[in-house]
């Protein structure tokens, strides 16, 4: 079997990125929450339900697990299905979350 290795310069930044609809959970306002619930779509008919429910605060696990990983730049989701853009004061939680996420990324680098 033929074998390659991979040479990247120094520095080179690995990265993490998501979708809303992977990390989120109940996420009921995009097209695959929609098509999800089409019979036949899934096997067995499993649902997204909760996801890696990072509105319900586990976010920190996995910036946590990919910054062990040494995943240093992370991509997350901000497409607004969550969220409404007349409430994107900071008082709204969806948008008051994406500020915990950007900070996080921000302050560990």
């Amino acid at each position: 079997m033929v074998q390659a290795t991979f040479h990247f310069p120094p520095g080179f930044l690995w990265g993490t990125a998501t979708s809303s609809h992977q990390v989120e959970g109940f996420n009921t306002n995009n097209n695959w929450w929609a098509w999800e619930g089409e019979p036949g779509r899934i096997i067995h008919g499993q649902k997204s339900g909760a996801a890696c429910d990072w509105w319900g605060g586990r976010w920190r696990e996995d910036f946590d697990r990919a910054e062990r990983a040494g995943r240093t730049p992370t991509g997350f989701p901000s497409n607004g299905a969550g969220c409404s853009p007349c409430q994107a004061s900071g008082t709204n939680p969806p948008w008051t979350a994406i500020g915990r996420w950007r900070a996080a990324c921000t302050s560990e680098g």
